[in-house]
Parts: structure tokens; sequence; C-alpha cells
């Protein structure tokens, strides 16, 4: 856009806001903290619509906060966010993983802002706050490693279906294994409460279980309704939320007594989450619909564009909403607290969208189990 030479009052104004020396009139208190097109605050902040606004990286002038309009564009697919410039949302970045075949799955966010996420070729890798990634074989082959989940001391647990086991990996690389209760074991997802307690769901045998801090495994049976249980979500309260692959959901108090029946809904659930409000959140997968229930109980499903779409896994977003994954469309989908849907094609054919986590670094990650990738969404 062609600058123009401003008023000395406005070049004045803005010059005070960047913490330049002050020069010419001064600023009077109150004056218009507006600008002309082209005008620069410094050479890389310049003016947009009457405001000064952000540029590619570098902090926007905020000696005035009134000038400084958050989401004003300032660059491609870039906008003013709390005073600098970031992507927009729906921004989807992709880290290819080192070899091919690697099949991620589920993922898990650590307290340090790394990325954990298990690989269906048997290993669980992780990538660091640099974007680096690593792996580590702990199941030498093919393996179906369906969940996975990081203490606040930074042990990872990772559940293994075809093995029937559980494994914990160490902050310094040790694996320990937990063999589970009985012969038809088939661990899937697995949540960590605040006391370290690692819950799990016990698909086949279906049960609910948990293995202490200190290696004691218990599990929970139940002889009425409860059937092939998938995902868990544990609230601050201790609470344990559960799904049920014959569309059913279940929550234990934190002693291990059941509370309530389970409900009932059409098709499929599988991914579980907390949402705001005391709201938990299911995606039915066969039925592509997404079910909020509301802390009385009360149970409302919200169907999404595409019957086929399979939503999957699903996570609360740092931005207020519930973001879920959509392997049947290729997509990511964005669901309010009032079921609006928004849905976020992905750059590539083919990428099959899984896991899902919200990372601390105010991203959703989500591994592309088909296009071997571990990938952020901007929300």
């Amino acid at each position: 856009m062609p600058s123009r030479r401003a008023a000395a009052f406005a070049v004045t104004l803005f010059l005070l806001a960047c913490g330049s020396p002050a020069s010419g009139p001064a600023v009077v208190p109150g004056g218009p903290a507006r600008c002309v097109e082209g005008d620069r605050c410094t050479p890389e902040d310049p003016c947009h619509l009457g405001r000064i606004t952000c540029a590619t990286g570098v902090a926007a002038c905020t000696g005035l906060p009134a000038i400084v309009d958050d989401g004003t564009p300032c660059g491609e697919r870039l906008a003013c966010r709390a005073g600098r410039c970031a992507p927009v949302t729906g921004t989807v970045t992709e880290y290819p993983l080192p070899g091919p075949g690697r099949l991620p799955e589920a993922i898990a966010a650590a307290d340090d802002g790394s990325l954990w996420f298990t690989e269906g070729s048997g290993g669980v890798g992780w990538l660091t706050t640099a974007r680096a990634i690593s792996e580590l074989p702990v199941r030498p082959g093919a393996a179906e490693l369906p969940g996975i989940a990081v203490d606040r001391a930074g042990n990872v647990w990772f559940t293994d279906a075809s093995g029937g086991t559980v494994g914990r990996l160490s902050p310094s690389g040790q694996v320990t294994d937990f063999a589970l209760p009985g012969t038809a074991a088939e661990p899937r997802g697995i949540a960590v409460d605040g006391d370290g307690t690692a819950w799990f769901a016990d698909r086949h045998a279906g049960r609910i279980g948990a293995i202490t801090p200190f290696g004691a495994v218990s599990e929970i049976q139940y002889t009425a309704g409860l059937t092939y249980p998938d995902e868990v979500a544990v609230d601050s309260g201790g609470t344990i939320w559960f799904t049920d692959r014959m569309g059913r959901y279940g929550r234990i108090d934190p002693s291990g007594a059941r509370l309530d029946a389970l409900l009932v809904a059409a098709g499929g659930h599988y991914g579980i989450a907390l949402g705001p409000r005391g709201t938990v959140w299911c995606t039915e997968t066969e039925g592509g619909k997404i079910f909020r229930i509301q802390p009385t109980g009360e149970l409302t499903a919200f169907p999404l564009p595409s019957v086929t779409s399979r939503p999957y896994g699903i996570v609360a977003g740092p931005d207020g909403n519930l973001w879920f994954t959509e392997p049947g469309a290729n997509a990511l989908g964005r669901i309010g607290p009032d079921g609006g849907v928004t849905e976020f094609p992905l750059p590539g054919p083919g990428r099959e969208p899984w896991g899902i986590a919200a990372g601390p670094d105010g991203l959703v990650w989500f591994t592309e189990r088909a296009g071997n990738r571990i990938a952020s969404i901007v929300p």
C-alpha cells in the first residue's frame, strides 16, 4: 500500500508508543489513536485500517493498548494475537516421522511442552519443544498401543492391547510392564489422576482398571451392562469417566464405587473429554455425532455434517471449544459449548487424523495415522 507522510502530531504519538525519544509537538492526553495507512511505528509495524498492528514475529506497539486489534490481518494466514503476529485459527503444521509405516495413534502432552505418542509399529515417540522427534521401540515389531498418558513425575504410561499389558516409561528410559488379571485383557484408553494413579479401560475383560504409582494393579468388574469400555478421562475431583463401544458412558467415584447406571445412546462411543462448566463430551464414531452430557445427566446429540466422518479422539481446547479428529472426513472438527460445528480439512489427502491432545503451548496436537505425521492446529 503506498505510503503517505503523516501529520507531525500522529507521528509523534506513535513514536512515543514505541518508546522512541519524543520529538515535535507534545502528545495531547486522550488524543486520537489513529494513523494514516502506510505510517509505521517501527520498520516492522505498519498502519492497517487506521491502527498500528503487528508484523511477522515482532511485538506490536503496546504503549497504547487501544491501537492493537486482536484478529487484525498482518500477513498471509497471520493475524494479530495479544500484540504479536500469529497463525490464524485452523492453520495446520505437520511434522513427518523419521521413517515410513510408523502408524502414530494416541498422543498426550507433558507439562514440559513435549508431545508423546504411540506407534502401531511398536514404538513410543516424542516431539520436543524444539520440534525434534525421537522414538523408542518398546514393543519390537507391530503392536497395538491405543492409549498414552503422562503423569506429573514425567512417567509415560501406554497400553498394549495386543499384549494385554500396561507399560510405564520412566524419565530415565526404563520400561516397566504391568500384567493385568485374567486371560482376556485388552487395555485401551488410559488417563492419570492427580495422585499419579493410571486408570485404563480393559475392553474385552469389561473392566476399568487402576495402577498406583507403586505398581499395585486392580480392576473393577461390572456384571451388569458394561461391555467393551474404550476410553477414560479423570476430572479434577477424581471422578473417572469412560465410554463403552456399545453406545454407553459411565462414571466411577474415586473410591471405586459405581455411580448411577450407564446411560444408553445409539451408536458406539469412543473418545471422551471433559468440557467447560462440568460437561462431558463423547464421540459417536459409527453414527457421526458428538454427545454432550450436562452435570444433570441431560444428554444432547449433535450430528456432524457427514455421517461418514467417523469422529474419534476428542479433547478440550484452550479456546473453550472441543476439538476432535474425523478420520472419515480427513479433517479436524471443532464444536462449541452450544453445539456449533466447524470442520478444518487437512492439507493433503489420506492423512487419517487419529489421537488428539491439547498442548501447554496453546495448540491442539494430533496424530496422522496414515499420513505418518504428528501435526498441530491453531485453535
